[in-house]
């Protein structure tokens, strides 16, 4: 297949995870121990400020006191370097955490996005030896995806003084043109790189190329077709947003009555409404991984 159109690419990545939407709960588990990781750093920094605090009030029961005493504590070089080293692991973990998915999850797609069909264990033999590979094309991609930040919020500083120059020189219509354009730029870098960093790590994981190979033919097929990659990125993010909406409003509309007369008989019905709309985020993200994957790899 040669240069597929969005329709095209939004239907077979749409095939693919349909057929392969077992691969929406382990996603789901991939994005909760994202968050679980997260918890420790939160965890100690609490501890870490309300025992200073505690020891504080006792010696001068204030609330300033004690506020200061938690944020000495948090500041302190022991503790704010302890606060950083769980960090920095928790985010590591998280981020591996999702790269095995994706080294699973991107091989399966890809056999049904070739239109063919394999017995063998792909997800098992994606996180087992295609992880090491999808790490190097990881760190390329957020090694742009900071500079593609960094370009969008240097332009954004930039337009806004220009605007406020413009105004003091009472400058016509071309310097809000020039403002324009350059705000529209920094909206769709960041974007463009995103979708740069997709398509690599789905030529990684499916094709088989290198770091640098992939990201540097992801890099080709974004510029070739830019449009593509944003409208189809933008048809996803929608369905995913109204799916979320339509969750949402179904479960307040059929449990209101009973929200209005115990509050606390909705515990149990509002861990099944999250729950079904982190599948559906999942399952979403599924869905661009194979739309990317179509736009990005195929020939």
């Amino acid at each position: 297949m040669t240069r597929p159109t969005v329709s095209a690419a939004l239907g077979l990545g749409w095939r693919a995870a349909v057929r392969h939407a077992w691969l929406a709960p382990v996603g789901m588990v991939a994005a909760l121990s994202r968050t679980l990781l997260a918890a420790p750093v939160a965890a100690f920094a609490w501890y870490l400020a309300g025992t200073a605090a505690a020891l504080r009030l006792q010696e001068a029961p204030l609330p300033e006191a004690a506020l200061e005493a938690a944020v000495d504590a948090l500041t302190s070089p022991r503790g704010a370097a302890l606060i950083i080293g769980l960090w920095a692991g928790g985010s590591v973990l998280a981020w591996a955490a999702r790269l095995a998915w994706l080294a699973g999850a991107l091989p399966t797609l890809g056999q049904t996005l070739a239109g063919r069909d394999s017995s063998q264990p792909l997800f098992a033999l994606g996180v087992a030896y295609g992880l090491p590979r999808l790490l190097g094309t990881a760190a390329l991609a957020w090694i742009l995806e900071m500079l593609g930040s960094a370009f969008s919020w240097g332009v954004a500083l930039a337009s806004l003084l220009v605007t406020v120059r413009a105004r003091a020189m009472a400058a016509g219509p071309g310097a809000a043109a020039v403002v324009a354009a350059a705000l529209t730029f920094a909206v769709a870098v960041p974007l463009l790189v995103a979708a740069v960093g997709d398509a690599a790590l789905g030529r990684a994981a499916i094709l088989g190329e290198g770091p640098a190979r992939a990201v540097g033919r992801a890099a080709l097929r974004v510029a070739n077709r830019p449009a593509a990659f944003l409208l189809a990125g933008l048809a996803v993010a929608l369905f995913g947003a109204l799916a979320a909406g339509s969750i949402q409003g179904i479960a307040t509309a059929a449990t209101g009555f009973a929200r209005a007369r115990a509050a606390w008989l909705m515990l149990g019905p509002d861990m099944v409404v999250a729950v079904t709309a982190a599948l559906v985020a999942a399952w979403v993200e599924l869905w661009r991984l194979g739309v990317t994957a179509v736009l990005g790899c195929a020939d």
